[in-house]
């Protein structure tokens, strides 16, 4: 007899997997961002033909994370349906249906990708919350219509979010297992996370974020906080030092996941950047300040990708040193820069996917970049839902605080692993860069985190005088969230 937990995890699955099918079945053009999001698909594409993230250009082996391409290519030698040559595949203007089919292909992998996310969150809610309470939240997650979108993106994001959530629990399992196999689930859970790190580089500082876990979990117990600590750091070396090792046969140098970390910290140090999280603020860096360091070190005024990329190494020593000498002469500029983009992370939301998405509906309407420019009205359509959506992120925001408050108030260690987690993205975005893309990875924490709130005001009941009836300040809240939330999904993607 499957229990109660499984068969709403099940309904959770189908549910979210059905919001996910429809969604992608409506997106007609969004999978490219309007040129901003090939980059990866076309070195999955090279993965699964070459063995190489590209068969010419040795820099690109090393300019980006290896994690999202890997998964396209692992996608479509399960799927099996790509012609035997890649001339056939990348011939333009011909087996235009070939490609359609790899695309669909990666976006029914990335909704499977969401509708499990959604059934790991579920389990990872219910160990601290009311079934109920994890139901709700969980299915509003895996039907958030931001996250629908982004299944239909050939981007990193939904797989990033699933490995992330995944980890979350497999760390948070392991702390209260008390088993003889506690030494394996910890370096297995390490495992995860450098999986986790090989997508987006940003949580190689998460071993600095573990510590005070294992020091909040175990206490006193010296010998079980390092050994534990240990085998978690173990866990991610044995995913993350292959390819540590794979950078420094082909550049002589450690590079533990990617080669970005030079231009990443530049752009927080260049100029003062206000919070504008629907445009693209690093078109605002680079074609005044960026372009002069690339042409200084390729000697060309125009840009190329595989003019960058095989120059990538010299650029980010290039752009290293620009960022030392900018921190030297204005370090205020990257103060600035660190707490905007601290705010932007914690408080907004890039709700202009929305638009795009309800914009493209229109078969004679095509993504124009420039409508992500800093200062471009985005009048390109009007949706009263994209605003509604940022409102319904902001609650979720309000209760996400509160439930880390409470959290903190009550000593709980149930949110304690997705908590400093979320602390790690914070932090390192913050340090580095942020912008229009990377607000994705902070909505499964805002569902974890109001969780702990609307369990904890679950446990009382207020009387309504007219009905002389009590009900519970939980019900009201996931209420208000079912209304809001299925509204959403119902008038973005179902309508």
């Amino acid at each position: 007899m499957i229990s109660l937990k499984w068969r709403i995890a099940l309904i959770i699955f189908v549910f979210v997997l059905a919001c996910s099918g429809l969604s992608i079945f409506k997106n007609r053009q969004l999978n490219f961002m309007g040129g901003m999001a090939e980059e990866y698909f076309g070195m999955g594409i090279n993965l699964y033909y070459y063995g190489k993230l590209s068969p010419t250009l040795t820099g690109a082996r090393v300019f980006r994370p290896p994690g999202y391409p890997v998964f396209i290519a692992s996608i479509l030698r399960i799927w099996g349906g790509m012609p035997e040559e890649a001339e056939t595949f990348f011939k333009p203007g011909v087996f235009q249906h070939e490609r359609q089919a790899a695309y669909r292909a990666v976006w029914l992998a990335q909704s499977l990708l969401l509708s499990l996310t959604a059934v790991i969150l579920f389990l990872l809610l219910s160990n601290y919350i009311r079934l109920s309470n994890a139901a709700v939240l969980a299915t509003l997650f895996g039907c958030n219509p931001y996250l629908l979108i982004l299944a239909g993106l050939l981007h990193y994001d939904i797989f990033h979010i699933f490995l992330t959530v995944v980890s979350v629990y497999s760390l948070s399992s392991v702390l209260d297992s008390r088993s003889k196999e506690a030494h394996i689930k910890m370096v297995v859970s390490g495992a995860f996370w450098g999986f986790t790190t090989l997508i987006r580089p940003v949580t190689l500082i998460l071993p600095l974020f573990a510590l005070p876990v294992f020091w909040i979990q175990f206490g006193r117990s010296w010998p079980l906080l390092l050994r534990s600590f240990i085998l978690f750091i173990l866990g991610m070396s044995l995913v993350i030092i292959p390819n540590t090792y794979h950078n420094y046969t082909l550049t002589g140098r450690i590079i533990p996941v990617n080669a970005q970390s030079g231009i990443s910290v530049w752009g927080a140090t260049v100029k003062k950047l206000s919070r504008d999280p629907n445009h693209y603020r690093w078109w605002e860096l680079w074609y005044p300040e960026g372009m002069q360091i690339y042409r200084k070190v390729t000697g060309s005024g125009q840009y190329s990708y595989s003019r960058y990329v095989n120059n990538i190494l010299e650029l980010e020593d290039e752009f290293r040193s620009a960022a030392v000498k900018n921190l030297r002469r204005k370090p205020y500029v990257y103060v600035n820069n660190f707490l905007v983009d601290f705010l932007t992370f914690n408080l907004d939301i890039n709700s202009v996917y929305i638009k795009l998405f309800q914009a493209i509906q229109n078969p004679d309407v095509n993504i124009d970049k420039k409508w992500l420019k800093v200062g471009d009205p985005q009048d390109f359509y009007s949706s009263s839902q994209a605003n509604a959506f940022k409102y319904y992120i902001y609650l979720l925001t309000v209760f996400g605080f509160l439930g880390i408050c409470l959290a903190l108030k009550q000593k709980g260690k149930s949110i304690l692993v997705a908590g400093l987690v979320y602390l790690c993205f914070c932090l390192a975005h913050a340090l580095t860069y942020m912008d229009l893309m990377y607000y994705y990875i902070k909505v499964p924490f805002l569902y974890i985190f109001s969780g702990y709130f609307i369990n904890t005001v679950d446990r009382d009941m207020i009387r309504i005088p007219l009905v002389d009836r009590q009900i519970s300040p939980a019900a009201i809240l996931n209420g208000v969230m079912i209304v809001f939330g299925i509204w959403l999904t119902i008038a973005i993607i179902l309508v």
